[in-house]
């Protein structure tokens, strides 16, 4: 549906052109916040529309896969920033400072620095509950299964230094919704290993600040 938005006004026309990236970009910011593959493709969308370029399948493959990358790259600099100065006394403009953005530019894409910490916090846990799912496929010894949950999250967090600061030190800074989704996934990663070897009892990697 967004994409018979995208064509259907003249592409000739600059503020025309600027009206569908409007409503474009106001639809992607109804979607939940964070980045998942659903808002990845609305500011693509956004994106193209702006260069007046037609949104066919590969043009819009090839866009959401440079805005995926880019916004990657905002949120390790963000847990960097964050992990650094504490959640509490970095600021967006301290953020968009090591992102190489404007104000203007960050705010682009996130609504302010909670929902960057928001993204940190969801995109590390949902890749790690999949690491651990793809970990544990095929595997039945239940020692076998402790000792490649804690391979993978030893994996992660070696090469993911300032995203684990950030999750076991600010992890009381979300609120409301933001809260409520990071807590649902924080319960699933630290309740894995109790399902998964009930006789070592609660395996938890946030039982300490780190």
């Amino acid at each position: 549906v967004r994409s018979v938005v995208l064509l259907d006004r003249p592409r000739g026309l600059r503020h025309g052109r600027a009206q569908q990236r409007v409503v474009l970009l106001e639809d992607a910011r109804k979607l939940p916040p964070g980045f998942g593959p659903d808002k990845l493709e609305s500011f693509a969308l956004a994106s193209l529309a702006d260069r007046g370029v037609p949104a066919d399948a590969e043009s819009l493959r090839k866009e959401s896969e440079r805005l995926f990358y880019r916004v990657a790259e905002i949120r390790r600099r963000a847990a960097e920033v964050f992990a650094e100065r504490g959640f509490d006394r970095a600021s967006i403009r301290d953020v968009a400072k090591a992102t190489g953005l404007s104000l203007a530019g960050l705010y682009y894409y996130y609504k302010g620095k909670e929902e960057i910490l928001f993204d940190i916090q969801h995109q590390a846990f949902t890749t790690l509950l999949a690491s651990h799912a793809e970990a544990l496929a095929g595997v039945r010894d239940p020692e076998q299964k402790l000792r490649r949950v804690v391979d993978a999250h030893l994996a992660f967090f070696a090469s993911h230094i300032a995203e684990m600061k950030v999750m076991s030190r600010e992890s009381e800074q979300l609120a409301g919704e933001y809260a409520e989704q990071v807590g649902e996934l924080r319960r699933r990663y630290v309740d894995g290993p109790v399902l998964v070897v009930p006789r070592f009892g609660t395996v938890s990697p946030w039982s300490s600040k780190a």
